[in-house]
């Protein structure tokens, strides 16, 4: 069973229609995440109350089926996690391995799943939950050039093995200094892009890691990241805006989770709001959002992202 996901909601992308800005879904932390393209321009929230109303009120537990999506849909999934860590919790020193159901999650049926979705990207995602502080980032601070070395050799290794097309950062539990995380993480990302073993690098920042770890790796890599999904639930709403405003508002996507302990301190409503406001302000460049599933067949509640098509694409939201 995997774990649980962020599919990417909206990401937006040049487009040559009267020079609007086309939406495409981006993903985040874990098993499955999305990446998407609509070909409708963007929506303001005020022209259908009404039917934001009706959305609203409908049946929580509905669902949408990857068998749905709409083709022009490019989807991102990303595993989580593959961690540096040994069958008995010992750090490895950047040896990494996949923690996720190696018997469900197989090379196999992610060349499948490719196969079905021509424009799909599949991530590893590196990092911890930051909940049990049993997997934290930790690197001897005299092996950190050996822990660059063992992290692209490993991660190569399993980036090839299964197929994919790229790697995600979203480490919440950090126990080194910020300039030692952000010269690993770096490191990494840029030998991997260097040598084209992957083509997409994300970091997920959250309100606690930002200012000290991520945003000074960003400042030094940013040529070597794609995106940024920052996760806002995680901390302060009052501080969304200032911590989004430090990246490019290109590669900004706004992390949110449609899993009910995880909505304090930002409601539903509330991520709504900002979402909107920052998009209208072209501040960000999307949103991302995070699931828990119980097959890979599943997506995140249909009522959640017929909520968000209203702000990306007049007719029905499809994935």
């Amino acid at each position: 069973m995997l774990d649980n996901y962020f599919l990417p909601i909206v990401e937006n992308q040049p487009a040559s229609r009267h020079g609007q800005t086309v939406p495409k879904l981006h993903p985040q932390e874990t098993d499955i995440s999305s990446n998407s393209k609509i070909i409708e321009p963007p929506l303001n929230l005020h022209h259908h109350p009404n039917n934001l109303l009706h959305v609203l009120k409908t049946p929580l537990h509905h669902t949408t089926v990857i068998k749905d999506i709409h083709k022009n849909v490019e989807i991102q999934v990303a595993l989580t996690f593959a961690r540096d860590y040994d069958d008995k919790n010992n750090p490895t020193q950047g040896k990494f391995s996949p923690f996720w159901d190696r018997a469900k999650v197989t090379p196999e049926k992610i060349t499948s799943f490719k196969t079905k979705y021509p424009s799909a990207k599949v991530l590893v995602s590196i990092g911890n939950d930051g909940k049990d502080r049993v997997f934290p980032f930790k690197v001897d601070e005299d092996r950190r050039d050996e822990w660059v070395r063992n992290a692209t050799e490993s991660l190569k290794d399993i980036i090839n093995f299964y197929k994919l097309d790229g790697i995600d950062v979203n480490y919440k539990d950090i126990d080194v200094r910020p300039a030692i995380f952000g010269r690993c993480i770096g490191e990494l990302i840029k030998n991997l892009k260097e040598c084209q073993v992957i083509i997409e690098a994300s970091i997920s920042p959250n309100a606690d890691k930002n200012d000290d770890y991520y945003y000074p790796l960003y400042l030094e890599y940013k040529d070597y990241i794609d995106n940024v999904v920052y996760q806002c639930f995680t901390g302060p709403v009052e501080r969304i805006r200032a911590i989004v405003m430090q990246y490019d508002a290109k590669k900004v996507l706004l992390g949110y989770s449609s899993i009910p302990e995880d909505w304090t301190p930002v409601s539903p409503p509330v991520f709504f709001i900002v979402l909107h406001s920052l998009l209208r302000s072209v501040q960000i460049n999307g949103a991302s959002l995070k699931v828990k599933l119980c097959s890979i067949a599943n997506l995140p509640p249909k009522w959640i992202l017929d909520v968000l098509s209203f702000f990306f694409n007049p007719g029905p939201f499809k994935l």
